[in-house]
């Protein structure tokens, strides 16, 4: 078969369902020019970044003050939740604990990062979930933690330049 130019406005299987094969195993198959619908796609993304300090002595969920909204455009899409966050932590030992909220349900929750008494630490930190909210509606997430010490105290964007983000992805399902 001679290599050529195909034009065609649409192509289908024989039968109008099942899966076409572009290229054979071990083959490139390259795509020049925009990638149109499919499953992981990035359909939008909502960056907030907030540049002030928060801290927090309560033993109970406290808001962090990261928080974003997204509108999935299909019950079948997804969303990314990327955080990016610089603590502090300061005071007689403990356990901090973080959860991740849509609107207001839990829908993860993080590791305990323990420390000693007395101890001052700073961690930045990157944090991912992907959720499967199956919702077209408005989705709010935010960011809480807690401390299991009484007298310790977390900083949110603790250091230098105080900074955190959290970046929101529609991922087509």
């Amino acid at each position: 078969m001679a290599d050529g130019i195909l034009k065609v406005g649409q192509i289908t299987t024989s039968s109008g369902s099942g899966t076409i094969t572009l290229g054979q195993s071990g083959e490139t198959v390259n795509v020049a020019g925009t990638v149109g619908t499919g499953m992981g796609k990035i359909l939008q993304v909502v960056n907030q970044r907030f540049v002030t300090y928060v801290t927090s002595t309560s033993n109970t969920y406290a808001d962090t003050g990261l928080t974003a909204s997204i509108t999935p455009s299909s019950t079948s899409n997804k969303v990314l939740i990327t955080i990016s966050l610089s603590t502090g932590f300061s005071g007689s030992g403990g356990n901090i604990n973080a959860q991740l909220l849509r609107d207001a349900t839990s829908i993860e929750t993080y590791s305990r990062l323990s420390f000693g008494s007395g101890t001052h630490i700073n961690v930045q930190g990157c944090y991912m979930f992907l959720d499967t909210p199956s919702s077209t509606s408005s989705l709010t997430y935010k960011l809480q933690w807690k401390v299991d010490a009484s007298t310790a105290r977390l900083k949110a964007s603790s250091g230098g330049s105080p900074s955190a983000t959290m970046t929101l992805m529609e991922v087509a399902g």
